[in-house]
């Protein structure tokens, strides 16, 4: 039998010539000679990733973890990220999630693209304690994870906004009614003289404006007052780097690059000592309040539901753990 190392690095060099389907072969047959070896599995998680065998990705990676429970590669947990980020599955999508095998044939269990954010995280925070190779993975993760928070946002906000409108339209309809009523009795009155023209014009008006309040409210109400606007963006700068959320309270670093503050105070607090970004030195002292990045943060508005559904994802059934 061939050892562990030629196997790999047959497999290697057909990924690397662009054969990835004879690569996922060559890491098949590696891994049913060496199944207890971890960066087969991880390899081969990304030869299909590559593929679009995002499910398949997700099973590799989800068996290399559990070959190490307690110290997961980085390369297992942000693949198993990568892939279920960008798998398609999306919250639009009944609740939330998606068998995998409607995707390609890998296992049958529901997830969503929101598990991805977690993962994402922890394979960011692994990042950080890398010797060599860190701002590589730190910027790829980093670019994936707030990518992924604002679409997340963005499907939020129009599925909020889609839930609101046949009830908006249900209620302009009674309203419409109501208003054409009352504009008829003023016809009515005017036409057997009880009121004048100036009197008349004036009801109307008043009927008018009552109708337009009472639409507004309707609109304040189911959509937060954003009905006939378009879904606000969320600029990418405006993002935590580590945490990919929206910055409430975010600090700039020698570096220039933002941060919010809670992801410094974290890393300072856990005995990290470089801007994750940069790897330049940093301390408690180098924090400053990005005051421009504060006033624009405090321009946007994201949809309760939003804040509500990042609890509850960072609490599913995926696997996460601390630094």
């Amino acid at each position: 039998m061939a050892s562990l190392d030629d196997m790999n690095a047959i497999a290697g060099n057909a990924y690397r010539a662009g054969n990835l389907e004879e690569a996922i072969r060559l890491y098949t047959h590696a891994i049913e000679a060496y199944p207890e070896e971890i960066k087969l599995y991880t390899n081969r998680a990304l030869c299909n990733l590559k593929t679009g065998r995002m499910g398949k990705c997700v099973d590799d990676c989800e068996t290399a973890i559990s070959l190490a429970p307690d110290a997961p590669t980085l390369k297992s947990v942000y693949l198993k990220g990568k892939a279920i980020a960008l798998g398609g599955w999306s919250v639009r999508d009944g609740p939330s999630s998606v068998s995998r095998e409607s995707i390609d044939s890998g296992l049958a269990v529901d997830i969503s693209k929101a598990d991805a954010l977690p993962l994402l995280r922890h394979a960011m925070k692994m990042a950080f304690s890398l010797s060599s190779g860190a701002s590589q993975w730190v910027s790829q993760i980093s670019e994936l994870g707030i990518s992924l928070r604002i679409e997340l946002w963005r499907e939020q906000e129009e599925a909020r906004r889609a839930e609101a409108q046949p009830l908006t339209g249900h209620a302009r309809r009674l309203f419409q009614a109501d208003m054409r009523e009352q504009v008829s009795n003023v016809e009515s009155l005017r036409n057997a003289g009880a009121l004048d023209d100036a009197e008349a014009e004036a009801q109307v008006a008043e009927i008018r404006r009552v109708y337009s309040n009472k639409m507004s409210d309707i609109a304040v109400a189911l959509t937060g007052g954003e009905l006939t606007m378009q879904p606000v963006d969320i600029p990418e700068a405006l993002c935590c780097p580590i945490s990919f959320e929206l910055m409430v309270d975010p600090v700039v670093l020698p570096s220039g690059v933002t941060y919010a503050r809670a992801s410094i105070d974290e890393l300072l607090a856990l005995g990290g000592s470089q801007d994750p970004m940069t790897r330049e030195p940093i301390s408690a002292a180098s924090i400053t309040p990005n005051l421009r990045s504060v006033t624009l943060s405090t321009g946007l508005s994201i949809p309760s539901r939003g804040r509500a559904s990042s609890a509850a994802e960072t609490s599913r059934s995926v696997y996460v753990c601390g630094w």
